[in-house]
């Protein structure tokens, strides 16, 4: 095993561009590698210049022959040896203790995988200034013309930047020797190897009309913030402070962040004028149309976005995304999308600013997914599991009526409708069909409670979750009391009858698939029971089980595949629905912004993180048998399969294939 990590030079940065266009980028360069062979001691190798790209004799020898390489990231390590040096390594020699913090549900970054683990040694964290000042640009002076600092300004320096970079391979070293056991196998190797390939392949998007959406949006952008300081005596949209002053002025408002503005829309008849400023600002930095600033950003040459999928980036192995980002691309308000493309393309901006008004930047949100599109000679196929979720919910639960309206392929929505409503499938269905509204909305809500009431989800938590998707409305009924209620908690800040249909949905659900809350409560004291027996394996329903591993509590799922709960233990704590102070289970957790905390888990997330691990073993099967039959895959969002295909004649059966492989179940 060769352990390495490069440190380089680049007039960009790596974390804007993702390393496959850092590594592509001219100006970029090594300024040193620091490796080792297994546990031999660690050795330094500083090329001349950027000329000197000749490898060490052992270290290229190695990596002809096949050997296995290990870095942390080792993305990084493989696009510095490709683009910079000219060595190509084979994924299936790849090695990464990133992957390893991940499965194991430690954070990603080196030094805090290394802190989660309890290795004796930590990152240097002087590291980063070190990073900043020999690898990033500076900015040039009057005495000092250079744009970078080289190892002849500053030796001392030099020096702890080497130590430094020697360091982080002691500590990817230990990260490896202490969790190399839960390095993947089989197909999970297959789908760490493919993530490698889908990243290189990389996205393909249409750059002229990217530029022409930009151009479009800077101009619309420009009018409106000419237009709002027209109106508030020469204050931009983006100027807080003075916003806020000026719209207090006409009107009562703490602040003028997005839900507080949206209230006040929906609250009273506002003065024309006050309402456009408002609208406005609303406007402003959209995270959807930022995307297309990410997409050229990251744009190597060739129209391609690269570098946007993470293996295992979720704790139940799903993946996540990094940058432009396709999993959180803002879903389409209007039915107009490809009339949407069709007027940017032909640079018709006053038509889609006449049609759309203060809507605009969402319409050109609306339309992003159409902004990647295949080279000439290819087209971008996509394939959906639909409702898989739901489907390995009532499975998992041994739910046999609702697994076979599934599998008879019926209208599962309609049917929950017909529960909540007492009206029939049937009428639902017909009534949806034909463009009933009535219909439409108790198919709807149907709908929301089959994909939404799985894990013992609360009446409040399921109201909170339909205002989240966008809806003011259940079954045609307002939500809230008043628009200040909006974003608040609690049945008082909800309307009667909302609150009454909610709980018929709810309790609805668990009335209707009563072996679902069963299973919510089998898991749970299965996982406690494996927390206090340790070394004794607790199953449930035959398909997943539970056993402590050191420190740590292990789910096993059909797959073999296993989800880790790092530092599991028993915790009192208060039950939130009934007051009562339980014994609980408790976590170390990575949450949304990447910290290391404390969480508690129950039954219905258990349940959730099996069904979500499950679902998502079905995905990566069904990547498998596609690739093997020669589809190149370029992506997964959600519970969507993305590949890339030639044109050929023959196109629907091509499709209708894709769709049977990836239906293939494991055996």
């Amino acid at each position: 095993m060769l352990h390495l990590d490069f440190e380089t030079f680049c007039e960009i940065d790596v974390r804007e561009v993702g390393p496959q266009t850092y590594a592509r980028h001219p100006s970029c360069e090594v300024l040193m590698m620091g490796y080792a062979f297994d546990d031999e001691p660690i050795q330094l190798w500083e090329p001349d210049g950027p000329w000197d790209i000749k490898l060490p004799r052992r270290v290229r020898e190695h990596i002809a022959s096949g050997g296995l390489v290990c870095a942390h990231n080792l993305e990084f390590e493989w696009n510095i040896l490709a683009h910079v040096l000219g060595v190509r390594l084979d994924y299936a020699q790849c090695r990464d203790t990133a992957v390893l913090a991940l499965r194991r549900g430690f954070p990603l970054s080196l030094d805090g995988a290394a802190t989660a683990v309890g290795l004796p040694v930590s990152k240097d964290k002087r590291g980063s200034l070190l990073i900043r000042k020999f690898c990033q640009p500076r900015k040039p002076s009057k005495n000092n013309p250079s744009i970078r600092w080289d190892k002849y300004d500053a030796i001392k320096e030099w020096k702890e930047f080497c130590d430094y970079c020697i360091q982080d391979v002691v500590v990817e070293r230990e990260l490896w020797n202490k969790l190399k056991s839960a390095w993947p196998t089989g197909i999970e190797q297959w789908c760490y190897e493919e993530t490698l390939r889908m990243n290189e392949r990389g996205i393909p998007f249409d750059k002229p009309l990217v530029q022409k959406t930009i151009k479009f949006i800077e101009e619309y952008n420009a009018s409106r913030i000419e237009e709002c300081k027209s109106i508030t005596d020469g204050i931009s949209p983006t100027e807080v402070g003075k916003l806020t002053e000026w719209l207090n002025a006409e009107i009562a408002i703490p602040n003028i962040q997005r839900l507080t503005l949206q209230k006040v829309l929906q609250q009273e008849k506002l003065d024309p004028q006050i309402e456009e400023v408002i609208k406005i600002r609303l406007e402003q930095g959209r995270v959807s149309t930022k995307k297309l600033y990410t997409m050229l950003r990251v744009d190597s040459g060739d129209a391609r976005v690269r570098g946007s999928f993470i293996y295992h980036g979720a704790s139940t192995g799903r993946y996540t995304a990094r940058r432009v980002q396709p999993h959180n691309f803002q879903r389409p308000t209007i039915k107009e999308v490809d009339e949407v493309i069709k007027k940017l393309e032909n640079e018709q901006f006053d038509e889609i600013v006449k049609q759309y008004q203060d809507k605009t930047l969402e319409a050109v949100g609306s339309a992003m997914r159409g902004f990647f599109r295949a080279p000439p000679d290819q087209l971008i196929l996509r394939a959906d599991y639909n409702a898989i979720e739901a489907r390995v919910l009532v499975w998992l639960a041994r739910q046999k009526e609702a697994v076979e309206l599934f599998h008879k392929g019926e209208d599962v929505y309609c049917d929950m409708g017909e529960h909540i409503f007492g009206v029939p499938a049937a009428e639902i269905k017909a009534g949806h069909k034909a463009g009933d509204i009535e219909a439409s909305e108790q198919r709807k809500l149907g709908k929301d409670t089959v994909l939404g009431c799985g894990y013992s989800m609360g009446v409040n938590k399921f109201l909170i979750q339909l205002e989240g998707k966008g809806s003011d409305t259940i079954a045609g009924v307002s939500l809230r009391r008043t628009p200040f209620d909006r974003g608040k908690s609690g049945k008082q800040h909800f309307t009667e009858e909302a609150w009454k249909l909610a709980s018929k949905a709810v309790y609805g659900y668990r009335e209707k698939y009563d072996k679902v809350p069963k299973l919510w409560a089998a898991v749970e004291k299965a996982a406690k029971f494996a927390v206090r027996d340790r070394g004794r394996t607790y199953r449930v329903n035959k398909l997943i089980s539970f056993r402590m591993v050191g420190n740590d509590l292990v789910m096993k799922l059909p797959s073999g595949r296993k989800i880790y709960y790092p530092y599991m233990k028993i915790a009192k704590r208060e039950n939130p629905w009934t007051g009562k102070v339980e014994d609980s289970l408790k976590f170390k957790f990575v949450n949304n912004k990447n910290m290391w905390i404390w969480e508690y888990t129950y039954g219905g997330k258990l349940v959730e993180n099996a069904v979500q691990a499950i679902a998502r073993d079905l995905l990566v099967y069904g990547m498998y048998n596609a690739a093997k039959m020669g589809y190149d895959l370029i992506g997964t969002v959600h519970d969507e399969i993305i590949a890339l295909i030639r044109k050929i004649r023959r196109l629907k059966k091509a499709v209708k294939d894709f769709e049977k492989l990836i239906c293939l179940l494991p055996p």
